[in-house]
């Protein structure tokens, strides 16, 4: 398994559900429900979107619980974006 904070925070007809990990610092994963791929949810001004990783397998909870490990030994080496 894998721990995690996740914070559901409406905005503008939305949720937003942000994702935070303990192995993060200064990242989290953002998750907005859609009824379609098209829409564009707004965002609110605190909130910088870095990468779409909906269809990024090393973004599922399974994927990053297998990494957590690597992650824990080499901190400092691995961005979120890159293990």
């Amino acid at each position: 398994p894998i721990e995690k904070v996740r914070y559901a925070i409406p905005y503008e007809n939305y949720t937003l559900e942000i994702d935070i990990f303990p192995f993060w610092e200064s990242a989290a994963l953002l998750e907005i429900e859609l009824t379609s791929e098209d829409e564009n949810p707004p965002l609110p001004p605190f909130l910088s979107v870095v990468a779409e990783v909906t269809h990024d397998g090393r973004f599922k909870n399974a994927a990053m619980a297998r990494n957590a490990a690597q992650r824990a030994l080499l901190p400092h080496l691995i961005s979120p974006f890159e293990f």
